[in-house]
């Protein structure tokens, strides 16, 4: 389903100069320093909301450590996600359940990638001259030096990147488009869900 070709493009997380002055970068991307070194912050630790379950409503920070293992994945309390998988099943629909949460995050992780494609190449694309630089994970800043025009092959990297991801999305809509009942299915199992928690009360 995906391409495998080798990509340069993945740990270019930004283009910008100033980066290091700033908190944000290009992406929108929180950047701290800590012992010494540049960091990225994750998206979800930045982020404050309520954790309760999609099913029961039930607040996670009264929960077990089973739902502390199940929340950031279903959305759902272990009890719940437990009971919505078993009636997905009695419905018949599981196999197809799991195909559309997985083209579901495909198209998910694919569109936030081509955000960052298309970011980068118009960033390139207006600065010709600047010279080629991404932080890593781990906040440890990196250039391109070789005798190349740096520019014009990341350029043509990042294109060629952008033509697989639409093939993805592309294909991960394709696939979608064949599982159009089982947002359905899904009511139908969490309907039958909280019809067990309530006889069991």
């Amino acid at each position: 389903f995906f391409s495998s070709r080798r990509r340069h493009t993945r740990c270019l997380s930004d283009w910008s100069s100033d980066v290091c002055s700033s908190d944000l970068d290009a992406q929108g991307n929180k950047w701290i320093w800590k012992n010494g070194t540049k960091r990225k912050v994750s998206k979800t630790s930045r982020m404050e909301y309520e954790r309760k379950c999609s099913i029961c409503n039930a607040d996670m920070k009264f929960g077990n450590y089973l739902d502390e293992r199940f929340f950031p994945k279903t959305g759902k309390c272990y009890d719940c996600a437990i009971t919505f998988d078993s009636k997905i099943k009695y419905l018949g629909k599981f196999e197809e359940y799991e195909r559309y949460k997985f083209y579901n995050n495909v198209l998910s992780e694919m569109r936030d990638f081509k955000k960052n494609i298309l970011d980068s190449i118009e960033y390139l694309e207006k600065n010709p001259n600047q010279k080629v630089q991404f932080f890593n994970d781990d906040g440890s800043q990196e250039f391109w030096t070789d005798d190349t025009n740096n520019v014009e092959k990341v350029l043509t990297d990042l294109k060629k990147d952008l033509e697989d991801v639409n093939y993805n999305i592309n294909k991960a809509n394709e696939e979608l488009s064949k599982l159009k009942h089982i947002p359905d299915v899904e009511e139908e199992a969490r309907k039958l869900t909280l019809e067990k928690l309530n006889k069991t009360k």
